[in-house]
């Protein structure tokens, strides 16, 4: 769902993915989002989100709609995991492919490190091919204990600008 201007534009969509270890120390990934029909949104806020034809509608009315598809998005990623003396060291790597247009290579890498079984805190880092509004660098951390656990995420943006997010979950 998106709201833009004065409507709000929605529509169902399907996440796919499948994994596979493989080579003893690799697990590979495919995942397909965004799988869904395309919607029809009114011209004048169509042409402020993305390029589509303008059509009458069916039936004679005069409103002037586009078909607007959804971000399809189809990622190919690969993983290893290694234990470096008391560290865990995770390292991963992706290409996704936005529609059919626009390729974007990603990767990580995050330490780990466990005290006491269920405690646990860990520090990342990753770069990617940046899409429009976007910068290249993304980091963050992450603490387990026990049942709760709290993640911080920090995502560069275009202009200098910085995105946080933050994770809560008790399991």
């Amino acid at each position: 769902e998106d709201n833009l201007s004065t409507i709000r534009a929605g529509r169902a969509a399907l996440d796919l993915g499948v994994s596979k270890d493989m080579f003893r120390f690799y697990t590979f990934g495919l995942a397909v989002q965004n799988i869904g029909q395309s919607m029809n949104v009114p011209c004048g806020v169509a042409t402020s989100v993305m390029s589509g034809d303008c059509l009458s509608t069916p039936g004679g009315s005069q409103d002037q709609f586009a078909t607007v598809n959804l971000p399809l998005r189809t990622t190919l990623g690969a993983a290893t995991q290694r234990a470096l003396g008391e560290f865990d060291v995770m390292a991963t790597a992706a290409v996704s492919m936005l529609r059919a247009d626009f390729f974007a290579p990603s990767g990580g890498v995050e330490v780990g490190y466990s005290w006491l079984d269920g405690y646990s805190v860990a520090l990342r880092a990753g770069a990617r091919r940046p899409m429009p509004g976007e910068a290249a660098l993304t980091a963050g951390a992450g603490y387990n204990m026990d049942r709760l656990s709290i993640d911080y995420a920090l995502e560069t943006m275009a202009g200098s600008r910085v995105a946080h997010r933050i994770g809560l979950r008790i399991r």
